[in-house]
């Protein structure tokens, strides 16, 4: 620490005498001991760390440390799904009035097939009934749909088997009303398309918007298996012309054809629990 005042080449310096009559140096030299005593003990006072000596960190050390923490800082900049753009796009689908649907339905199983007409009254917030009909007007299955739950009446339970879970079956009626208690876990757009995924245990569920409508809804999980809902064109009222749901673990396709729909009075309470009509 001293070896550049060890350096010095010898030069002579004339002694003086003090007050008492002792000989001092001169006083550059004092100074610059003094500077060198001040810069030792700053030094080591850095290296003190809580009582323990702490090496003071080379040129690598203090780039990986900035690296690191740069590093750090990103890893703690989460950005989320646009919950905003979900919001928006189930608003722009929600029912906003009574409205009563007139549509022709065809069922392809793995073992039948069966057709006939059908209707649905609808309803804010969340109400949907559904009634099928055979080729002669017969009764072949009655269904309503309230927020997430799908009111089906006992005697009618295993032709029930042929509709879509509520999600998609609002899609079917052009409603993006996702499961209440999945979570959102996508949200993008390109364009005028939306895309939104929300996850709910093991199961996925996907849905499309071209220009704030509905288009194609997606369920995939162990459980259910891969099942979608295909819409395409545009009937009265802005519904969509036509619905295919598939539920390809059951090799079943039902496809909805709207012919006609109009605005309603609301509907009696009782419509909402088929079965108790």
């Amino acid at each position: 620490m001293f070896s550049h005042i060890d350096a010095l080449p010898p030069r002579a310096y004339p002694l003086r005498l003090g007050c008492a009559g002792r000989p001092q140096r001169p006083v550059a030299l004092a100074l610059a001991l003094t500077l060198a005593l001040g810069a030792a003990a700053g030094c080591a006072a850095q290296r003190k760390v809580g009582g323990s000596e702490s090496p003071a960190p080379t040129a690598g050390a203090t780039a990986e440390s900035a690296a690191a923490a740069g590093n750090s800082a990103g890893a703690n900049v989460t950005t989320g799904p646009d919950e905003q753009l979900a919001r928006d796009a189930i608003a722009a689908t929600a029912p906003r009035s009574p409205r009563r649907l007139v549509f022709a339905w065809a069922l392809k199983d793995r073992d039948a097939r069966f057709n006939g007409q059908g209707v649905a009254r609808v309803e804010p917030p969340y109400r949907a009934r559904l009634d099928l009909f055979g080729p002669r007007g017969e009764g072949y299955v009655s269904a309503a749909a309230v927020g997430a739950e799908l009111r089906i009446p006992p005697a009618a339970q295993s032709q029930a088997a042929m509709l879509p879970p509520p999600a998609l079956l609002w899609t079917a009626l052009g409603v993006l009303n996702p499961p209440g208690d999945a979570r959102l876990t996508g949200a993008s757009r390109q364009g005028d398309e939306t895309r939104l995924e929300f996850a709910r245990g093991g199961e996925r569920w996907r849905f499309t918007l071209v220009g704030g409508r509905l288009r194609r809804a997606e369920l995939d999980g162990a459980g259910p298996g891969r099942q979608t809902v295909e819409l395409s064109g545009e009937g009265a009222l802005g519904l969509p012309r036509s619905a295919v749901y598939r539920d390809y673990a059951e090799f079943r396709e039902l496809t909805l054809t709207l012919d006609r729909a109009n605005e309603a009075e609301s509907f009696p309470p009782e419509t909402w629990s088929p079965g108790g009509r």
